[in-house]
């Protein structure tokens, strides 16, 4: 009995010294199930949340910035070349889902670099997105920060939808500019449009979906519009104020802003009734950019903020009045965006001082205050326009100024500094020897619009 119970006392001492190593291992045994049992969850509820289609489309196709090589002709007229970016972000593609072909309807501007383009493309729901090799059947992925070689054009792009089921191929065509094409600007047939003939004054721009123009005839100004997919078919509006002092019509939002014969800056919405804006007062209205309205006031040219009726005096570098370039009928005033960021914005003024000498001004963007005007007129390679007369601006695409002038057609890519009158941008053959440019405008399809002092209209584009 002694030897027995000596033997359970010795057993239970042995059960009570690992009785902590059994708690122990219980214990990280029960945490470590746990664990699993927690991962398992949060991998069920990921698994839960994936959705996989089985659908494939390009559902947006676009291009970037590109490399392009422009032909000019140098002071002493030898053929030179220059390379520049160009913004193709606004060129229009169409998807085409029956037949799966995407293309640009307008060409794009010759010179591009063919052989390195960006292009973004969007896959719905995510798929993914492959490109087909030009000389076999090897795929590759597509990356938007590649570029993409359309020597062999068109290319082909592939969706394949995210659960590997569906496919679908499709021709991309980008058009580019022919050689023969290369020769000169396009322009349309001209025709006669006798509100035109013989005024004194021209201003055309685009409003809303139509072509807006202001017309000084024998002393007596009126408005016409007609859509800008016609060309042909005018339509006078009956104005509710007199309008003959109205040097510009400027457009802010699609309302129309105009001084009228008292003084009163007012302001339209269908250009035939027009209402006093505040307290603005003004002899002419110049134009809008970076959220000024620019004005004549007391002889001085003035900054409106349209939403509080403040306004700022412009300051010209020690530069008497006599200078601005305020004298032509009308003069171009013109908002840009920057060749950096299309966030930032500058404004350009082109027209005639008192003594006829054409003069351009510039200036940047402060959103608190109008900055200093600094003049470009000396610039040694500003003199191909400044030396013109009749000289009517315009922006074309966002990033360049075109001008026509009596006797050329100009451009500028760096905001009316410097001016270059290409071998292959012209002026439309006239129907007459005295036939001369009054007035030059883009509208939203980027058509180009010159009307000349005979009243007729040519469109064209480069």
């Amino acid at each position: 009995m002694l030897i027995l119970t000596s033997n359970i006392w010795e057993k239970r001492n042995i059960i009570s010294n690992f009785a902590p190593c059994i708690m122990k291992t219980m214990k990280r045994l029960i945490f470590f199930l746990l664990g699993i049992y927690a991962l398992t969850s949060c991998l069920k509820g990921n698994e839960d949340n994936v959705t996989y289609y089985d659908d494939s489309a390009i559902t947006a196709f676009s291009l970037g910035t590109l490399k392009r090589t422009v032909h000019t002709k140098s002071s002493t007229g030898a053929d030179s070349t220059y390379v520049t970016t160009y913004d193709a972000s606004a060129v229009k593609f169409t998807i085409d889902q029956g037949k799966r072909l995407i293309y640009n309807t307008d060409s794009l501007v010759n010179g591009i670099d063919s052989l390195h383009m960006i292009c973004n493309v969007t896959a719905i729901n995510s798929g993914i997105i492959l490109l087909k090799s030009m000389v076999s059947d090897t795929l590759f992925y597509y990356k938007s920060t590649d570029s993409i070689s359309f020597k062999s054009n068109p290319r082909t792009f592939i969706i394949m939808s995210n659960n590997g089921l569906s496919r679908n191929d499709y021709q991309v065509k980008v058009n580019f500019k022919h050689e023969d094409e290369l020769s000169g600007t396009k322009w349309d047939a001209p025709y006669e449009v006798g509100i035109f003939k013989d005024a004194s004054g021209i201003q055309l721009q685009p409003w809303k979906e139509y072509m807006l123009a202001k017309v000084v005839k024998d002393g007596v100004t009126n408005l016409y519009t007609l859509p800008q997919s016609d060309g042909k078919t005018w339509t006078q509006l009956t104005t509710n104020i007199t309008l003959d002092n109205a040097t510009n019509i400027a457009i802010v939002n699609d309302m129309l802003y105009a001084s009228d014969s008292n003084g009163q800056i007012c302001s339209s919405a269908d250009g035939q009734t027009w209402t006093a804006a505040g307290t603005m007062k003004a002899s002419q209205v110049y134009g809008y950019s970076t959220g000024w309205l620019y004005a004549l006031c007391d002889g001085k040219l003035t900054a409106y903020d349209i939403l509080t009726g403040t306004s700022n005096e412009e300051s010209f570098y020690e530069q008497e009045a006599e200078r601005l370039p305020l004298f032509s009928t009308p003069p171009s005033l013109i908002e840009m965006t920057t060749l950096t960021s299309s966030s930032i914005k500058s404004t350009v003024i082109v027209g005639t001082d008192k003594n006829g000498t054409t003069r351009v001004m510039y200036k940047g963007e402060n959103k608190y205050e109008p900055q200093k005007w600094m003049e470009l007129t000396n610039e040694e390679k500003g003199k191909i326009l400044t030396s013109e007369k009749n000289v009517r601006v315009t922006k074309y695409k966002d990033k360049q100024l075109v001008s026509a002038s009596d006797s050329r057609l100009a451009i500028s890519d760096d905001y009316g500094r410097s001016w270059l009158s290409p071998w292959n941008k012209k002026l439309p053959t006239f129907k007459t020897a005295n036939e001369k440019a009054r007035e030059i405008v883009a509208d939203k399809y980027n058509r180009l619009w010159l009307i000349t002092n005979e009243g007729n209209v040519y469109r064209g584009r480069y």
